[in-house]
């Protein structure tokens, strides 16, 4: 094993062009186009919104349906356009950052 500071300049590697390192050897780095999970994130996000929603309206349904509508539900469903809408403004400037870089 290599000593810890082996690879650190005179300078205590604080100097502004020192890398990040080497890549491991049959690794191409592609800093323009980083590998993600994006997709992933989104497919898994926009699915539980769906099941979320569901089950929000079906708890509502249900009791309005047994007359026991109260306030916690009230709050359940502010809770649910909140998250709507905090999620919407997520995707949304997500899809303005792609565009930039692209």
């Amino acid at each position: 094993m290599a000593p810890i500071n082996e690879n650190i300049g005179s300078d205590g590697g604080n100097s502004s062009d020192d890398s990040a390192g080497q890549p491991p050897p049959g690794v191409t780095p592609d800093l323009d186009n980083p590998p993600n999970q994006n997709s992933l994130v989104r497919t898994v996000i926009i699915v539980a919104i769906i099941l979320i929603s569901i089950l929000v309206l079906l708890r509502g349904y249900g009791r309005l349906r047994m007359k026991k509508f109260t306030f916690a539900d009230i709050l359940g469903l502010i809770a649910l356009v909140y998250l709507l809408h905090s999620e919407w403004s997520i995707f949304s400037q997500s899809a303005r950052i792609l565009t930039c870089y692209n």
